[in-house]
Order: C-alpha cells, then structure tokens, then sequence
C-alpha cells in the first residue's frame, strides 16, 4: 500500500485548479467595471482561462455562482486531504506504542 495514492495527488492537482479559477473569477469581478474588459472563464480541460463566447461581459451573478462552487470544490478536496493525512498521522502514532 502507498502512503501517498493517487487519490492524495488528484486533490492536490484539484486544488492547485480551483485556486487557479478563484483567481480568473476575482479578476472578472475587479475588472467588471473596466472598460473594454472581457470575462473569462477557467477551462479546465486546457487549464488556463479563455474568453467566454457567450457573453463577454462581467455578469455578477454568475461570477459570484461560480466563486460559491468554486470555495465549495475546495473546500471539499482539502477536508479529503486532512482526512488522509489524519490516517496517516494516526498510524505513524500507533507505530510509536
């Protein structure tokens, strides 16, 4: 058995994704008053952010949607990896008994 699965590394990959797509989103809802600026939206097949085809513009309502689903999918994969370094923890401290 491997101490660090593949499931440990796939969270700290979607981690590393949803920081990157918090930071696509804050920078729509700064610049939604910029004139001349277009939205983008986080990809993650291509793992970068493109231009929204649909509507260019900064709709709040969706940037706040999508930051909502976003802190949740976080939040998700890091209560994951604590619940795996909590087992890990505990058996390194039974290890020690």
């Amino acid at each position: 058995m491997e101490i660090f699965d593949a499931g440990m590394s796939g969270a700290e990959s979607a981690i590393a994704r949803t920081i990157k797509a918090q930071e696509v989103i804050a920078s729509n809802i700064a610049n939604a008053q910029t004139p001349g600026y277009t939205a983008k939206k986080f990809d993650d097949v291509l793992n970068k952010a493109v231009e929204r085809s649909e509507n260019k513009k900064v709709v709040m309502e969706e940037e706040l949607a999508d930051m909502a689903k976003n802190s949740n999918r976080y939040s998700t994969y890091v209560k994951y990896l604590t619940a795996k370094l909590g087992v890990l923890r505990n058996v390194v401290s039974q290890g020690r008994k």
